[in-house]
């Protein structure tokens, strides 16, 4: 907002009127507002504000006597920005020495009101005194307002109150115009008061803290109720910014800032420095009734704005059909610019209720297909809805609502209760019931999550095909609990409890390399062992001795125990490189899967994949996180005749030489140490325990995939 007050120096003006185009919305600090007013509006073009409003402005305000003339525009960048033009002039003896003051107040706006763009027109008489010793004014005004495109027509009586740091007002506005209709509405200028006051912001004298209350009476809608708070500091005697807060009953918090120039300038005029005083409060000055401050109060005639005399339209069907056995009839619903009510009369009526805030209508008792109860004894239930409005205006529609016959009868389950599925496939059970209409299926319960149900065929299959050595229900004994549902078209539901029980399979499990070779496999079912839960395991049953990557490539770094390929047969394997067996890929996890020569869906086990197995054997944790040595058999379980069936044979190493055929083997894992060492695994024919190291992956020992 911009407001100027009577002038002649032109450049200053220019450069103030920059800074006052519109603020934003968003509440703001001092600080923010300045950098919002140098930031945001310092970059407006010159032109398009300054010759327009300055050239407008200084022929209006130098046309007046000795009085105080303002124009307040607003908006500058909208289309239709809106303006006021305030004036206040002395009628009676006007100079310093007077002691009382009689003067006139005008005011010529036009700006947006309830979403309309009016012009209104105020005028005034007031008188002033100078009482308590010159120190203080008090004074009385009239004021009567008209809008002219309304003809709204509105009087008040106000009262001030002013010392040198504190200032009260206060207004009782009346009407005295009827009510009006204009266009599709009528309006009616409401009664109300406004209390405005103003004080000095303690030990800050270019501060001014203010605060309105309002209050507007209005003869339909709630009352409005609402305060503004504010602060105006002084930048210099003839500017000051203001900036603050308003929240009412009606309407969301909205914050204003607002800048204020005085025309004319004081030659002498210096900006303010802000500094705080000592004292809370400057000393009472004595007061002048030349200084002629407009007087406080609202100018735009507050008005209350409603739909003219158009009854509500329903939208709701005329006609509903519903069937036995329950209450829901109909919901009405009508619309209408103000809050409706309905209600219900005539024919059938009286066997229903309705709120009247909803529209929702219910039987009072459930009706029965076999027994109607309508007037006509024939199921067809009629009744007149009416949907009256605020202003009383009501609209009736004629209603039917249908009552039909119903299945009372819930389906039979004719499927069997259990099934048996084998592992390794998705397939449950499916479910039957017969009724007289269509039935839809559906499972809830205990291990219902793991299954997927086809609603209308009721064919029930898992999700994931089961694994029986490792159990997902519930229980993990691989006996799946849920309940099945059959409901028709009535919605008459009948339910059933239904066991899958999963049986094992026998499972052939073989890898094939990347020259083609295949090797068998051997399987560790999931287990718990010294209270820690294992996954269950499944291993390639002998050493790989592949020359190729799945891909096809060639393997470097891979050799045959003494250079002999015959002793790659039986088991023995090749003897592989750590760089060649994982093609340089280190596990980044305890649970990362790294290819290697492994055939399609196996990997090089991590070192976790090891101490689970090692786990699974009786190895406690503990002794697992050890290097050397460690656990107490689980090394003689593993080898050729032990009785895990791992068949461990003793394959030897090399490390520059070859070492070790016949009495010990070396195994790698994924996991790194680092760039140099991988963690490995070695089993000796004088040793009943496993030996965990770290050493070169130059060296070459053997290698067993396990499946993802």
């Amino acid at each position: 907002m911009l407001k100027v007050f009577s002038n002649t120096l032109y450049s200053q003006l220019s450069v103030l009127l920059l800074l006052a185009l519109p603020f934003g919305t968003s509440a703001l600090t001092a600080d923010q507002a300045g950098e919002q007013i140098s930031s945001k509006v310092i970059n407006k073009a010159v032109s398009e504000t300054e010759g327009f409003i300055n050239t407008q402005a200084n022929e209006i305000v130098n046309g007046f006597g000795k009085g105080r003339t303002s124009i307040s525009i607003k908006g500058i960048e909208s289309q239709e920005p809106s303006y006021s033009i305030d004036t206040i002039q002395p009628l009676s003896e006007f100079n310093s020495d007077i002691k009382k003051l009689t003067f006139v107040q005008g005011s010529l706006a036009s700006g947006e009101n309830e979403g309309d763009r009016r012009n209104t027109i105020n005028l005034g008489l007031g008188q002033r005194y100078l009482v308590e010793d010159e120190r203080a004014i008090a004074g009385i005004n009239l004021f009567v307002d008209y809008e002219s495109s309304s003809k709204h027509k509105r009087a008040s009586l106000g009262v001030e109150y002013h010392r040198s740091n504190f200032s009260l007002s206060a207004n009782k506005y009346h009407p005295i115009s009827d009510k009006k209709v204009i266009g599709d509405y009528t309006e009616e200028a409401l009664p109300g008061h406004d209390i405005n006051l103003s004080g000095q912001m303690p030990y800050a004298p270019w501060a001014t803290i203010k605060g309105t209350h309002y209050y507007w009476d209005q003869k339909t809608g709630d009352n409005i109720s609402g305060n503004i708070l504010g602060v105006k500091i002084e930048l210099s005697p003839s500017t000051s910014i203001e900036f603050g807060q308003e929240n009412s009953n009606t309407s969301n918090k909205q914050s204003y800032a607002e800048l204020s120039i005085k025309l004319p300038f004081n030659d002498n005029e210096k900006m303010t420095n802000f500094a705080l005083d000592d004292a809370p409060f400057i000393a009472q000055a004595m007061m002048d009734l030349t200084s002629l401050s407009t007087f406080k109060r609202n100018n735009k005639i507050k008005i209350e704005k409603l739909l003219n005399n158009i009854a509500p339209v329903f939208t709701s069907s005329a006609t509903a059909t519903v069937v036995e056995n329950q209450t829901t009839a109909i919901t009405l619903v009508a619309t209408d610019e103000q809050a409706i009510t309905y209600s219900i009369s005539g024919g059938d009526s009286a066997l229903f209720s309705v709120v009247g805030s909803t529209g929702v209508v219910s039987f009072a008792t459930a009706p029965d297909f076999e027994s109607p109860n309508d007037s006509d004894t024939n199921n067809t239930y009629a009744f007149s809805a009416t949907a009256t409005d605020a202003k009383g205006l009501p609209t009736t529609q004629s209603v039917v609502v249908t009552v039909i016959n119903t299945d009372d009868t819930a389906p039979a389950f004719t499927s069997s209760a259990s099934a048996n599925a084998a592992e390794n496939q998705t397939a449950a059970i499916t479910l039957v019931a017969t009724d007289a209409t269509t039935v839809t299926y559906s499972i809830s319960g205990t291990d219902a999550s793991l299954f997927n149900t086809n609603s209308g065929s009721g064919v029930v299959t898992f999700k994931t095909a089961p694994d029986y050595e490792t159990p997902g229900d519930s229980g993990t004994d691989n006996v799946y609990n849920f309940t099945a549902t059959a409901t028709d078209t009535a919605s008459n539901a009948t339910t059933q409890a239904v066991v899958i029980t999963v049986t094992d399979v026998s499972e052939i499990v073989t890898m094939t390399d990347g020259s083609g070779n295949s090797y068998s496999a051997i399987t560790f079912a999931a287990a718990t062992i010294n209270s820690v839960a294992y996954p269950a395991q499944t291993w390639t049953a002998t050493n790989l001795k592949t020359l190729k990557y799945i891909n096809g490539t060639d393997v470097t770094g891979v050799t045959s125990y003494s250079y002999n390929t015959a002793n790659d047969a039986n088991g023995y394997g090749k003897l592989y490189t750590w760089n060649a067996a994982t093609n340089t890929t280190a596990a980044t996890s305890e649970t990362d899967n790294v290819l290697g020569i492994c055939g399609t869906g196996w990997h090089i086990p991590t070192d976790k994949d090891w101490k689970n197995l090692e786990g699974l054997l009786g190895m406690t944790t503990a002794q697992q996180d050890g290097t050397g040595y460690r656990g107490t058999d689980e090394g003689s379980k593993l080898i050729v005749g032990g009785s895990s069936g791992f068949e461990v044979i003793y394959a030897g190493s090399q490390d520059g030489s070859f070492w070790h055929r016949g009495s010990g083997t070396y195994l790698w894992s994924s996991t790194e140490l680092n760039s140099s060492n991988s963690y490995n695994r070695a089993l000796y024919n004088h040793e009943q325990r496993v030996y965990r190291s770290t050493l070169s992956k130059a060296y070459g020992y053997g290698i067993r995939c396990l499946k993802d």
